[in-house]
């Protein structure tokens, strides 16, 4: 009798979480769709939805702030990558894409204090174009020599970053 209990308690458990889970992946997955298509506000219902059903996953917040950012609402996409890393303090993309946010809104000082927390989790694979955005950070901020050696680490860790080239190359036009 407690056995055909607890298997049926299990069963009706599993129905239970099925749906929220598979619902936020159906709402993950519809905001990709959206977002793909360039349905930004769409995009953002699907995945703030998602976010409702399931909190802890911090990449759900990352797609929001890319999406913020593609509308030129860093302030939207700064907010995003806070909520992000309340969850995941060390969510690499969350790091590279606040920084890009502070960035954009003209607060390199605090950019480049993310940057180097975000260098610092990958001494080892470099986050693609985080020393290139240090450069930029550091050229807004008129540190142009220290710029230019943030061009060259981005280089040497990533060769074909054409953000670097451009911006070692200007800065050599300019200097």
């Amino acid at each position: 009798m407690w056995l055909a209990a607890a298997i049926l308690a299990f069963g009706v458990t599993a129905r239970l979480r099925t749906p929220q889970t598979v619902s936020q992946q159906t709402l993950e997955e519809q905001g990709d769709k959206a977002f793909r298509a360039y349905e930004l506000e769409q995009a953002r219902a699907y995945w703030l939805r998602a976010v409702d059903a399931e909190t802890d996953r911090p990449a759900i917040y990352n797609k929001l702030a890319v999406s913020f950012m593609v509308a030129a609402d860093y302030q939207g996409a700064l907010a995003m990558t806070e909520r992000g890393l309340r969850i995941e303090a060390n969510h690499t993309a969350l790091k590279f894409n606040q920084a890009l946010a502070c960035y954009h809104l003209d607060d390199c000082a605090r950019g480049l204090k993310v940057l180097e927390q975000l260098i610092a989790l990958n001494t080892e694979y470099p986050y693609p174009e985080a020393h290139a955005l240090r450069g930029m950070c550091l050229e807004k901020l008129g540190h142009h020599a220290n710029a230019q050696d943030a061009f060259v680490a981005e280089i040497n860790a990533n060769p074909g970053s054409r953000l670097a080239w451009k911006n070692l190359r200007k800065a050599k036009d300019e200097g």
